[in-house]
């Protein structure tokens, strides 16, 4: 199912891309770099987010909401993430003793983000790289089970590729999450972000 997943993911993340930008391989204004750590300007948006983070063994959706500048690149968002099935776990009770419960975890995060990109063209398309911090509280239950989850804050730090058009970010990179002791703190992220009431130029 994982597979299945993973190769779905990344076919929709280019589907995405296309649908969104038609014009991607128009030479009409050509393609330039810019400077990334230059003097920027305070543009706020609201922004909204639907994202996924994944890996071999494990699977999260989030959405959340927040502000988007665009003029320094950076993002502020409060996201909820949470696995959308009940994964099968070993509890140890004691030596040699295990108990197989059916897990959901889920994850309330705010999320720090700071872009720098490096090429624009036609315009307002850029590509470039971001940085990201989720500063958030993990928790769950157990399916048929009184006994909760090992509830704890943790600091997710992730960073990868971005591109950016007028309404539009989509972002693909690396995320640390430590879940649990029996799943890779590894992951996989793709962010999808729209920004609303921007003004026309």
């Amino acid at each position: 199912m994982l597979s299945f997943f993973h190769n779905y993911t990344f076919r929709v993340f280019f589907l995405i891309v296309f649908a969104l930008n038609p014009f991607i391989y128009s030479q009409s204004q050509g393609m330039y770099p810019v400077n990334p750590i230059a003097n920027g300007y305070f543009e706020p948006h609201f922004g909204i987010r639907a994202e996924s983070y994944f890996s071999a063994e494990d699977i999260f959706v989030s959405f959340g909401m927040g502000m988007d500048d665009l003029g320094w690149d950076y993002s502020a968002s409060l996201n909820f993430g949470f696995r959308p099935y009940f994964k099968k776990v070993l509890i140890k009770e004691a030596e040699a003793l295990y108990y197989q419960f059916r897990e959901k975890l889920y994850f309330l995060s705010i999320d720090l983000e700071k872009r720098f990109f490096f090429l624009e063209y036609e315009g307002e398309k850029k590509l470039g790289i971001y940085t990201q911090g989720k500063f958030g509280y993990l928790f769950g239950d157990y399916r048929g089970y009184s006994g909760g989850v090992n509830s704890r804050f943790l600091i997710s730090p992730s960073a990868g590729a971005v591109w950016q058009a007028k309404n539009v970010r989509i972002g693909l990179g690396y995320l640390h999450l430590e879940t649990s002791d029996q799943s890779s703190p590894n992951h996989i992220e793709l962010k999808l972000n729209f920004f609303l009431n921007k003004p026309e130029k």
